[in-house]
């Protein structure tokens, strides 16, 4: 009687523990955010510059980033659509259509690791994804918290980049 006991109180804390979580499938998820409509407010170390911007993205991919600081820099605007670039500042306005950004400047790499596009290798340790693009020409590495795919940083390796996201909001919620 007590084998049988022991038995079924077995099969019933196993069977308790139900199936295993389906697995995630969190490139899915980061390509979803990341090819959205948003707004991030950034601080970024680039080098040996710091600074703060606030950045717009469409769905179409076009891309408005507004610096905040460094000194002397509040104001400048670059906005990218593909290979164009738009800057602005203080009332002027410079449209470069046909001119490519070389791949080391701030407005390339956001646009190049906030696009969605590539594969990702990603990794989940105690609420947060770290995924890393290794399909661009640039290595990135983007961290998101899981519960709600909020990006928290982006780095690279190849170049003295890394920014930080202090908010994030998702078009619906703008």
């Amino acid at each position: 009687m007590k084998k049988t006991a022991a038995f079924l109180l077995a099969a019933l804390v196993l069977a308790g523990c139900g199936a295993p979580p389906e697995p995630q499938n969190y490139e899915e998820k980061i390509r979803e955010t990341l090819s959205g409509s948003y707004r991030m407010e950034l601080c970024f170390t680039y080098d040996t510059v710091e600074g703060s911007a606030l950045l717009d993205k469409e769905k179409d991919g076009e891309m408005t980033l507004t610096l905040q600081s460094p000194a002397g820099m509040e104001g400048l605007l670059l906005r990218t659509k593909g290979e164009e670039l738009t800057l602005s500042y203080e009332g002027i306005e410079l449209a470069m259509p046909a001119c490519p950004l070389p791949r080391e400047s701030l407005p390339t790499l956001l646009r190049d690791a906030l696009s969605g596009e590539g594969s990702f290798e990603v990794t989940a340790e105690d609420g947060i994804l770290t995924a890393v693009a290794r399909s661009l020409p640039l290595s990135y590495t983007i961290t998101f918290r899981e519960e709600d795919m909020t990006p928290l940083s982006l780095e690279t390796a190849e170049l003295p980049l890394r920014v930080e996201v202090r908010s994030f909001t998702r078009e619906e919620a703008l």
